[in-house]
């Protein structure tokens, strides 16, 4: 095609471009020399077409491979997902329910807790997480493994204890009299504040464990119940209000629809 195009504009000027101007040079007539000027005008136009002709394609060429990089940086910007809380703690509460899933269809009592509970980059990469279980006997532990295909199985174990140590932490309000405690604490605003989030949050994640209950003692430290008076802390509510004041308490859950009731050792929760 080239050497077509090529040709063309060679044959072109061999029989218009230079008789014409050999005619204008012999013959002074100004219809000559008009003649002379399309005639230029005719080649000029077939040497442009054949340049472009032959550009486009390199133009084409060009900007596609200039378009794929850019086509291959925002493929690897939409590789990497953008996490954030909430997505983190939606893919810990579906392993949750997963894991929940599994052990109640051997054992349907059963409710557990992660000894660690893993974080969202380990359960993307994969690997095995020990879970502590009750109402699953004789098994009491157990061990969770996540493959990066997103298999998910459960190993039961059973562990036997040498000792269990309990430690109990000192009330910094225990040297207040209890008409100072009443003073400071203002149940409503302290659960309006914190509490209400903290509460809610504790019962959604036991919730897709399998528990119902939960007990926060006078310190603020929650426990749930593993086995028949073995219990285990889960978590820690800081500036929790003193029994004094755990009546109203009881009367704000009961508005959420949280059953509350106190007992020896601290405040009963159920849902």
């Amino acid at each position: 095609m080239k050497y077509l195009r090529s040709l063309q504009s060679r044959v072109v000027f061999k029989c218009a471009v230079v008789p014409a101007l050999l005619l204008c040079a012999i013959f002074r007539n100004p219809a000559l020399q008009w003649f002379a000027v399309a005639a230029s005008a005719l080649w000029l136009s077939v040497v442009a077409i054949g340049f472009w002709a032959e550009a486009a394609p390199k133009l084409k060429r060009h900007k596609r491979t200039k378009a794929k990089p850019e086509l291959s940086t925002a493929t690897s910007m939409d590789a990497v997902p953008h996490q954030n809380p909430e997505n983190s703690l939606f893919l810990i509460r579906q392993i949750n329910y997963r894991v929940t899933e599994q052990l109640k269809s051997v054992y349907p009592a059963v409710a557990w807790l992660w000894v660690r509970r893993p974080t969202t980059e380990e359960l993307c990469r994969g690997g095995a997480w020990r879970i502590r279980v009750s109402n699953a006997d004789p098994f009491n532990f157990g061990e969770v493994a996540i493959d990066q295909s997103g298999k998910l199985t459960i190993t039961m174990l059973q562990a036997c204890l040498l000792k269990t140590v309990t430690a109990a932490s000192k009330d910094d309000d225990s040297d207040l009299e209890e008409h100072e405690l009443l003073d400071r604490v203002d149940v409503k605003e302290w659960y309006e504040g914190e509490g209400e989030r903290v509460i809610t949050a504790m019962i959604d994640n036991l919730n897709t464990q399998g528990h119902r209950t939960l007990l926060i003692r006078e310190n603020g430290e929650v426990y749930v119940e593993l086995d028949a008076g073995n219990n285990q802390k889960v978590e820690c509510i800081q500036n929790f209000p003193p029994r004094m004041v755990w009546e109203e308490i009881c009367q704000t859950l009961k508005e959420d629809e949280i059953t509350a009731s106190i007992k020896p050792d601290g405040l009963a929760l159920a849902w």
